[in-house]
């Protein structure tokens, strides 16, 4: 459904159907100038056909000297358009995430972290 290719791979989409157009927030693994595939983004993508997503850029990364600066992967879908997603500091502490939470922006798919510490120690929602 979503090809890899040689610097970026995709992972765990969550997929929403809301009666017009499907929407998928996907978890991109992007390879760094270290070879490491440990790096999270989120990308957004809609489907109206059926068939072809629209690839917008990535709607929420990781931030410098924060909890999740290595990357930033959403996990669930909340009321209002509020997403759950996990994050980590550094590449050790894979498999060791948190969990914040970020809201949509005004006029855009753009997320934005709702506070500077997890919400939980908790890996997924």
């Amino acid at each position: 459904m979503f090809d890899s290719d040689a610097t970026t791979m995709f992972k765990d989409p969550v997929i929403r159907f809301n009666g017009f157009v499907w929407k998928a927030w996907i978890c991109c693994h992007i390879q760094d100038e270290n070879d490491e595939w440990d790096g999270m983004a989120t990308a957004y993508a809609t489907r109206r056909n059926g068939k072809a997503w629209n690839w917008p850029d990535h709607v929420l990364m990781g931030r410098q000297g924060t909890w999740d600066a290595r990357g930033a992967r959403v996990t669930s879908v909340l009321p209002h358009g509020r997403v759950a997603y996990d994050g980590r500091r550094n590449a050790s502490e894979n498999w060791f995430e948190k969990i914040g939470l970020a809201v949509p922006q005004a006029d855009s798919s753009a997320l934005q972290s709702i506070s500077d510490v997890p919400v939980s120690i908790a890996r997924y929602l």
